[in-house]
């Protein structure tokens, strides 16, 4: 056998051999023989159990949102709401060919759990109609740039964020039918998702949210399974954590927000089982890789280097809930007690959380919104709880262009909303202590940790910072000159404002409970790759008394256009000033954009911020004065300033598109 896969790899390329080695991992991970006896039942055995951190009863919304999820209707990446039961028939003789599972049982067990349970098309992107090949092998499926499709839809459902919303309705309602339909759905999605095979395993970072996912919602019901159930489950599990570990999305310079989620997902699979044979060595690998892409990833300053505010948001939470991993089940496992001892003993880890929750907290405006600086493509890792409001369906066709066939009230999420970041903040922090869901299950393990005095003290720390920085350049004298002025509705006051800064991720700004005023000084990140930045320098968000002034017109869409793609990263998008070419040089693919500016923070007080950005032979100031009544934007150059057409186009989340000041219908 060795010789005939030796003779033929004769002549191939390299690239060819690595993917011959691939097929041949994913064949043995799928028909890898799974030792129960590492299987840890910890859901009647371990004591692990997150029900006691549901103390309040599901309200109304929830309900409703609960049984939309039932009824397999999704509205995701602004697809607006679409029932997503089965359309198509599956041959599957063919599936259990490729599977590692017996699928006649798999589909009988579903009937028997809910006779009226519908298969959820798991390969459609479903807001553009196109299918995806089920069994096509994931790594052959093509992530082309304006295909007409999008790939992150598909995706975005088989991540499975709303189980652990599901779990969360069971154990506050009691109502039995939420955890059938978890059941029904984790085995419908391994039934139809074979390891290896359609558009579900092509993107590991997916695979390591989708694993995460399940096993919180399994540990938040916390209840026994069919023995048989249940072996499904921890055998997709453990297939899952092994899948991970030979597909690190680990480049050679560069390892972002999906290698951290791919460690993270690490952390939750690996811990699932007893610290045994190769699981351990996964569970030392994730540790030690957690704490060190931690490290690499997040600057002294708590900035993220992605260079975006979303995606801070995002790799903050996908640390956040590592550690709480770690922290949680260390009590039965060694190598997790000792990395809590370690991050006791060395501070790093606690002084950059603590300055990385400052940063996050300074990123959200009064209302709670972010502020879009960078890429925001409404990512997390867990969805526990959902923000927004019901709306008409004709309101919601009027705003995005969506569910013109829709007759129901149509839940409009708000993707821009922080309050689980920064509720999992406080709760961490043990600010303003309340009786709900994240306080209990954050506040209290990492309370039991140790090391919260530590975060506590660099959060505190940063408001002491010197950020003063006044070069003395005399910018008044350069040739030309442009002044703004925004009038408030209300006056604010300005004896609250406090300034904050970020010298490292570049970000300064003025903020009080109904002012805010956020400057991006931004590098291109990603140690200058640039592949969740915007050509946004000394541009800004403001809002003051409940009114958003100027707003970041956000993101859009990723491949699914690259047209609109480099609209929305472009100079012309953004309130910076405007010389008639791009700041930075946008890149051939959807994630370049190559550094070119140089910005810098001159002065900032509570009423003050002077910054400024150099790049080609241009070099520009921008001066910011705050009144009461109004705030003062003065533009200062060596080269003429040029009109910036207004952008007429608004992103407030990922894939949602709102044109402004004209009807849908027009």
């Amino acid at each position: 056998m060795l010789k005939n896969s030796l003779s033929r790899l004769r002549g191939k390329s390299i690239r060819d051999v690595y993917l011959y080695l691939v097929d041949i991992a994913v064949q043995n991970i799928r028909h890898i023989r799974f030792n129960w006896s590492i299987t840890k039942n910890s859901y009647h055995e371990s004591g692990f159990n997150l029900r006691h951190c549901l103390k309040s009863t599901a309200s109304e919304t929830d309900v409703t949102l609960g049984n939309l999820y039932c009824a397999h209707v999704f509205d995701l990446l602004g697809s607006g709401p679409t029932c997503l039961n089965k359309g198509q028939a599956v041959d599957v003789k063919k599936i259990q060919n490729i599977s590692a599972f017996d699928i006649s049982w798999i589909l009988t067990t579903i009937k028997e759990l809910d006779s009226y349970y519908s298969y959820i098309e798991w390969q459609l992107d479903f807001k553009n109609g196109h299918f995806f090949d089920v069994f096509a092998k994931s790594r052959l499926i093509p992530n082309n740039e304006s295909c007409g499709y999008d790939i992150k839809i598909p995706w975005e459902l088989a991540r499975c964020q709303h189980h652990p919303f599901l779990a969360r309705l069971y154990v506050e309602t009691g109502d039995p039918k939420y955890k059938s339909e978890l059941i029904c759905e984790m085995l419908d999605f391994i039934a139809f998702n074979p390891i290896g095979y359609g558009v579900n395993w092509k993107c590991t970072m997916d695979v390591a949210i989708r694993v995460s996912n399940w096993i919180m919602a399994l540990d938040i019901i916390n209840e026994s399974f069919d023995n048989d159930i249940y072996a499904v489950f921890a055998k997709s599990i453990y297939q899952h954590c092994i899948y991970i570990r030979f597909h690190l999305e680990d480049q050679r310079d560069y390892r972002g927000n999906h290698y951290l989620s791919n460690i993270v997902g690490l952390v939750f699979a690996s811990t699932f089982f007893s610290s045994e044979g190769i699981i351990k060595d996964i569970q030392r690998f994730a540790i030690k890789e957690l704490l060190s892409s931690f490290d690499e990833q997040f600057y002294l300053d708590g900035g993220n280097f992605e260079g975006s505010l979303s995606y801070h948001r995002l790799s903050l939470e996908l640390v956040i809930f590592g550690l709480w991993r770690i922290v949680a089940t260390s009590d039965d496992n060694n190598l997790c007690k000792e990395c809590v001892s370690r991050i006791r003993t060395n501070k790093n880890v606690s002084y950059k959380l603590g300055k990385a929750f400052n940063l996050m907290l300074n990123a959200v405006k009064p209302s709670g919104d972010i502020y879009q600086l960078g890429d925001n493509d409404s990512g997390h890792l867990f969805r526990f709880s959902h923000y927004g409001d019901f709306i008409s369906a004709n309101d919601y066709h009027h705003k995005y262009g969506r569910a013109d066939n829709y007759s129901n009230n149509v839940w409009d999420e708000n993707e821009l909303c922080c309050n689980e970041i920064i509720e999992e903040i406080n709760s961490i922090l043990g600010i303003g202590k309340q009786e709900t869901f994240l306080y209990s299950l954050l506040g209290s393990y990492f309370e039991k940790s140790g090391i919260v005095v530590d975060i506590k003290d660099a959060f505190e720390k940063v408001f002491t910072d010197d950020v003063h920085n006044d070069t003395g350049m005399n910018y008044i004298q350069m040739p030309y000159m442009h002044t703004e002025e925004i009038k408030f509705d209300e006056p604010i006051d300005l004896t609250v404002i406090k300034t904050f800064y970020y010298p490292i991720f570049g970000f300064v700004g003025l903020k009080s409970d109904s002012f805010y005023l956020g400057v991006s000084i931004a590098n291109v990140g990603q140690h200058g790759r640039g592949g969740h930045s915007h050509n946004d320098k000394l541009s800004y968000d403001l809002s003051a008394n409940g009114r958003d002034y100027q707003q970041d017109p956000g993101t859009y869409v990723y491949t699914e256009s690259i047209e609109w793609r480099n609209k929305f990263r472009s100079s012309l998008a953004h309130n910076c000033p405007y010389f008639g070419e791009e700041q930075n040089t946008i890149g051939t693919n959807c994630f370049e954009l190559k550094q070119r500016t140089m910005c810098e923070l001159l002065h900032v007080s509570n009423s003050t911020i002077i910054v400024s950005c150099k790049y080609s032979n241009i070099i520009v100031i921008r001066e910011f004065e705050l009144f009461d009544s109004k705030i003062s934007i003065t533009d200062y150059s060596n080269e003429e300033f040029l009109n910036r057409p207004s952008f007429m186009y608004f992103s407030n989340g990922y894939g949602k598109l709102i044109k402004k000041g004209e009807s849908r219908n027009d």
